[in-house]
């Protein structure tokens, strides 16, 4: 046992350290990988396609938005400890990131098994993205926190 550590520091959450501060490609590589684990077999059922299909457009804005304010939640005290004094700008470039490359994950994803009429339904295609970018945007953002 350290005898001369202040016994006040011990319980404390560590610093950020350098590595977190940025978005780096492994951050990137994580998000994809934390966003396709929910993504992919949420994707395949037809209770997704069926609420894509048929959720108003309202509620569509609303899921898209508890998505991003729930990344913005977990990254800010999760991520940055609830300090941005000096990481604002990353701050703000992470939580768009988590939520751009999950959307984007969806979407591939979705074409992939040809579940996303964009040239035919665009407001389906949309609206089955961003109900199957919720719940993987909640892993991606888990991912990239314990990493």
């Amino acid at each position: 046992m350290d005898t001369d550590a202040d016994p006040g520091t011990r319980d404390k959450e560590p610093a950020l350290t350098t590595s977190k501060k940025r978005l780096t490609w492994k951050d990137i590589t994580e998000i994809i990988v934390g966003a396709s684990m929910l993504v992919i077999p949420l994707a395949m059922t037809e209770e997704v396609w069926d609420l894509g299909r048929n959720l108003p457009l309202t509620n569509t804005i609303f899921i898209a938005t508890v998505s991003y304010v729930f990344i913005g939640v977990f990254v800010y005290f999760g991520v940055y400890n609830a300090d941005l004094s000096e990481h604002g700008g990353e701050f703000v470039k992470r939580v768009l990131a988590i939520y751009i490359i999950t959307l984007a994950v969806s979407v591939l994803y979705l074409a992939a098994i040809d579940k996303f009429p964009l040239m035919t339904e665009p407001l389906v295609a949309i609206k089955r993205a961003v109900v199957v970018s919720l719940p993987g945007s909640f892993l991606a953002t888990f991912v990239d926190k314990i990493s």
